[in-house]
Protein backbone atom coordinates (compact mmCIF):
# COMPACT_ATOMS: atom_id res chain seq x y z
CA UNK A 1 0.00 0.00 0.00
CA UNK A 2 2.83 2.37 0.85
CA UNK A 3 4.37 1.78 -2.59
CA UNK A 4 1.07 2.47 -4.36
CA UNK A 5 0.31 5.58 -2.27
CA UNK A 6 3.74 7.03 -3.11
CA UNK A 7 3.29 6.28 -6.81
CA UNK A 8 6.29 3.98 -6.75
CA UNK A 9 8.62 6.69 -5.41
CA UNK A 10 9.83 5.29 -2.12
CA UNK A 11 13.19 5.48 -0.37
CA UNK A 12 15.46 2.53 -1.10
CA UNK A 13 15.81 -0.11 1.59
CA UNK A 14 19.37 -0.87 2.60
CA UNK A 15 19.97 -4.40 3.79
CA UNK A 16 22.98 -5.07 5.95
CA UNK A 17 24.61 -8.46 6.10
CA UNK A 18 26.51 -9.54 9.17
CA UNK A 19 28.85 -12.45 9.49
CA UNK A 20 27.67 -15.11 11.89
CA UNK A 21 30.48 -16.05 14.26
CA UNK A 22 29.40 -19.70 14.25
CA UNK A 23 29.74 -20.07 10.47
CA UNK A 24 33.21 -18.78 9.73
CA UNK A 25 36.61 -20.28 10.32
CA UNK A 26 38.80 -18.51 12.83
CA UNK A 27 42.12 -17.19 11.67
CA UNK A 28 45.19 -16.59 13.81
CA UNK A 29 44.06 -13.06 14.74
CA UNK A 30 40.92 -14.45 16.39
CA UNK A 31 43.03 -16.04 19.12
CA UNK A 32 43.53 -12.48 20.38
CA UNK A 33 39.82 -12.47 21.21
CA UNK A 34 37.61 -13.74 24.00
CA UNK A 35 33.86 -14.14 23.75
CA UNK A 36 31.93 -12.78 26.72
CA UNK A 37 28.32 -13.93 26.81
CA UNK A 38 25.30 -14.03 29.16
CA UNK A 39 25.72 -10.27 29.53
CA UNK A 40 22.75 -8.60 31.26
CA UNK A 41 20.89 -6.16 29.00
CA UNK A 42 22.04 -3.24 31.18
CA UNK A 43 25.69 -3.87 30.26
CA UNK A 44 27.64 -1.37 28.15
CA UNK A 45 31.06 -1.82 26.53
CA UNK A 46 32.75 0.33 29.19
CA UNK A 47 31.61 -2.15 31.88
CA UNK A 48 33.53 -4.93 30.11
CA UNK A 49 36.71 -2.87 29.91
CA UNK A 50 36.39 -2.09 33.63
CA UNK A 51 35.72 -5.76 34.44
CA UNK A 52 38.88 -6.97 32.68
CA UNK A 53 41.00 -4.24 34.25
CA UNK A 54 39.64 -4.99 37.73
CA UNK A 55 39.79 -8.79 37.53
CA UNK A 56 42.86 -9.33 35.33
CA UNK A 57 44.81 -6.04 35.05
CA UNK A 58 44.78 -6.53 31.26
CA UNK A 59 43.18 -3.78 29.19
CA UNK A 60 41.28 -4.92 26.10
CA UNK A 61 42.37 -3.36 22.80
CA UNK A 62 38.80 -3.18 21.48
CA UNK A 63 35.37 -3.78 22.96
CA UNK A 64 32.75 -3.53 20.20
CA UNK A 65 29.06 -2.89 20.66
CA UNK A 66 27.30 -5.65 22.56
CA UNK A 67 24.85 -7.75 20.55
CA UNK A 68 21.70 -8.36 22.57
CA UNK A 69 19.11 -11.04 21.97
CA UNK A 70 16.37 -10.82 24.59
CA UNK A 71 17.64 -10.33 28.12
CA UNK A 72 21.26 -11.37 27.42
CA UNK A 73 24.01 -10.20 25.12
CA UNK A 74 27.42 -11.23 23.80
CA UNK A 75 30.57 -9.50 22.69
CA UNK A 76 33.92 -10.52 21.14
CA UNK A 77 36.60 -8.65 23.04
CA UNK A 78 39.92 -8.11 21.29
CA UNK A 79 43.29 -7.91 23.05
CA UNK A 80 46.60 -6.58 21.73
CA UNK A 81 48.17 -10.01 21.40
CA UNK A 82 47.16 -13.63 21.88
CA UNK A 83 49.37 -13.64 24.98
CA UNK A 84 47.32 -10.77 26.46
CA UNK A 85 44.10 -12.66 25.72
CA UNK A 86 45.50 -15.82 27.32
CA UNK A 87 46.72 -13.88 30.38
CA UNK A 88 43.32 -12.21 30.78
CA UNK A 89 41.55 -15.57 30.54
CA UNK A 90 43.96 -17.32 32.91
CA UNK A 91 43.71 -14.49 35.46
CA UNK A 92 39.93 -14.72 35.70
CA UNK A 93 38.67 -16.50 38.78
CA UNK A 94 36.18 -19.19 37.92
CA UNK A 95 35.84 -22.87 37.18
CA UNK A 96 36.93 -23.76 33.67
CA UNK A 97 34.55 -25.95 31.68
CA UNK A 98 34.08 -26.92 28.07
CA UNK A 99 31.03 -25.57 26.28
CA UNK A 100 28.98 -27.74 23.94
CA UNK A 101 31.40 -27.01 21.06
CA UNK A 102 34.45 -28.13 23.06
CA UNK A 103 35.82 -24.64 23.73
CA UNK A 104 37.07 -23.67 27.20
CA UNK A 105 35.10 -21.11 29.18
CA UNK A 106 34.87 -19.72 32.70
CA UNK A 107 31.91 -18.44 34.69
CA UNK A 108 32.78 -15.09 36.24
CA UNK A 109 30.64 -13.78 39.09
CA UNK A 110 29.12 -10.33 38.81
CA UNK A 111 28.74 -7.72 41.53
CA UNK A 112 25.44 -8.33 43.21
CA UNK A 113 24.15 -11.47 41.53
CA UNK A 114 24.61 -13.64 38.48
CA UNK A 115 27.55 -14.42 36.24
CA UNK A 116 28.88 -14.01 32.72
CA UNK A 117 30.75 -16.61 30.67
CA UNK A 118 34.15 -15.82 29.16
CA UNK A 119 35.09 -18.25 26.39
CA UNK A 120 38.25 -18.90 24.42
CA UNK A 121 37.91 -18.77 20.65
CA UNK A 122 39.87 -21.93 19.91
CA UNK A 123 39.21 -25.51 20.96
CA UNK A 124 41.12 -27.28 23.66
CA UNK A 125 43.85 -24.69 24.23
Amino acid sequence: QHYVAKNGKVDPVEKKYTRSSSRHKLDAADTTMLLVHRLPNTTVAEHLTEMFLAYTHVKPKKVPEIQFNGTYGKCNIEFSTKEHAELAYTSLVGEEREDKTGKKQKRVGLKGDGYVCVRKMNKGK
